[in-house]
């Protein structure tokens, strides 16, 4: 039995460690990548995007949640973002307003604040 409780502690210590060193890479990356994608969208441009679907975020229990899939348009180019479930009400098929780099196309964000916008046709 004493040994069972040492290897528990232990295991529990590991994760411990695992979790920690997570959380710091993830407290010096992650807003890395949101400076760098507010500096691509200085210089941008906005256009339609269309909700085609929707998923569940991948994670543990905790951080699951929905996310929504765009498609949008740019220069005849076809692109597709994965977003945040967006705290307005949405439908599938809905259009929305959406910034995007004009460096990078890929590097968008839907503006749900402005609401609903009518789709206009690729």
């Amino acid at each position: 039995m004493i040994k069972s409780t040492r290897k528990n502690k232990k295991k529990k210590s590991i994760q411990t460690k695992i979790n920690w060193i997570i959380s710091i890479t993830l407290m010096i990356f992650l807003p890395i990548a949101y400076v760098h994608k507010r500096q691509m969208l200085k210089e941008s441009g906005v256009t339609i995007c269309k909700i085609v679907g929707q998923q569940l975020r991948p994670g543990s229990s905790a951080f699951r949640g929905k996310q929504v899939i765009v498609e949008y348009f740019v220069d005849g180019q076809h692109y597709e973002n994965i977003e945040f479930e967006p705290s307005v009400p949405y439908a599938i098929g809905d259009c929305f307003k959406l910034k995007y780099s004009l460096e990078k196309p890929r590097i968008a964000d839907v503006l749900w604040d402005e609401g609903k916008q009518p789709c206009m046709s690729e």
